[in-house]
């Protein structure tokens, strides 16, 4: 991943929960950078960079990322935004996408869902959602964009700081599945996507068979991506190998599975 700095002061500061920031980088391009408001555990850094990894491995398309340090005097003090915020910690940025649409945003008309190019990532984000318990994606707050381009619109998930139960997980305590009001999958956009590709159960339970076969390949990879984590965000060991036991487990998985199965069914209401 690269590694890069800020070239100027802060464009912006975002009025949502965590404050991320817009910075322009040394390769001129501008970058929504999530920081860490000065705790030093960094688990919120983590999520994003590990939920960014997971979903680029099951192919999901997402904006360019990169370890990004905002330099001290391109910070402007605010009551949202100080120095402390950035000190000796390397944000986790994605590139802004100048021309999406947030997903409240679409029209989501016939003719503008038969252009969407990528509607299985949509699926894939819903599981995984449920894999990772990301609670920060729902009916009221989807943290998805829709990216034009020449050949139609693609669906891009941003936002993975909730993960892990909004970071409740800790070393004795396990994930938890989300509640139906916590997926995207209950939701009228995803409806009117899903039902054109999953008419009967038989359908969901194969793309289902199709992602678990990926899943082998990310835990063969977990240590290699855990290896590559900045060395300023300090997550314990312990931590980081108690996590990995249950994301992969034999139990999680199979819960994962059954949850999914069974909002998707009463969803799109098949058999």
């Amino acid at each position: 991943m690269n590694k890069l700095h800020s070239i100027k002061e802060i464009i912006k500061t975002y009025d949502t929960g965590d404050k991320p920031v817009l910075v322009q980088c040394n390769d001129l391009n501008d970058y929504v950078c999530k920081h860490n408001k000065g705790h030093p555990s960094c688990k919120n850094l983590f999520a994003e960079y590990l939920a960014y990894h997971f979903l680029e491995m099951l192919g999901v398309r997402l904006p360019p990322c990169a370890i990004i340090e905002v330099k001290d005097n391109h910070i402007i003090p605010s009551t949202v935004c100080q120095p402390r915020f950035f000190k000796e910690i390397d944000c986790f940025g994605t590139m802004q996408l100048n021309l999406a649409l947030e997903w409240s945003s679409f029209s989501f008309s016939s003719s503008d869902v038969r252009r969407i190019k990528n509607p299985e990532d949509l699926f894939i984000i819903a599981w995984c959602d449920i894999w990772l318990a990301n609670e920060d994606r729902n009916w009221n707050n989807f943290n998805l964009l829709m990216n034009p381009e020449e050949e139609g619109w693609y669906i891009i998930p941003i936002d993975h700081g909730a993960c892990f139960n909004s970071l409740m997980f800790d070393t004795g305590r396990k994930l938890f599945l989300l509640d139906e009001y916590s997926s995207i999958i209950h939701t009228e956009q995803y409806k009117l996507i899903a039902k054109k590709h999953f008419k009967q159960m038989k359908d969901v339970d194969d793309f289902v068979k199709r992602l678990y076969l990926c899943i082998t390949n990310i835990e063969e990879n977990f240590d290699r991506i855990i290896t590559k984590t900045p060395l300023s965000w300090p997550i314990p060991s312990t931590y980081i190998e108690e996590l990995k036991e249950n994301l992969f487990s034999e139990k999680w998985l199979n819960e994962t599975k059954t949850q999914f199965l069974l909002f998707t069914k009463q969803s799109l209401k098949i058999k």
